[in-house]
């Protein structure tokens, strides 16, 4: 053999060792952009579930009675009797 057949065998190895390690990391690429892809869907999910928290929370704490909802029980009496017939439940005060 001489000295060019022995350099074009080497050059031909490398470049097939250099296509193979290019598709490998082709194949990681694709892999790494699906997951980040799935990591984006996740994270728009997690901000509508956290939308979807706040604004039931913001609704609950418009239906509870706070303390100065208080609405006297039988009519009116006096702030003694009305005081007398709310209860504390969790640090709100309910009707009785």
């Amino acid at each position: 053999m001489t000295k060019s057949t022995r350099a074009n065998e080497s050059s031909s190895s490398e470049v097939r060792k250099l296509r193979e390690r290019m598709q490998k990391m082709l194949l990681e690429v694709g892999t790494l952009a699906k997951e980040v892809s799935n990591l984006k869907k996740l994270d728009q999910m997690m901000l509508e579930r956290k939308e979807q928290m706040t604004s039931n929370i913001v609704n609950h704490r418009d239906k509870i009675p706070t303390r100065e909802d208080k609405i006297p029980v039988g009519g009116r009496q006096s702030k003694e009797q009305s005081h007398n017939n709310f209860i504390t439940l969790n640090g709100r005060q309910w009707s009785s």
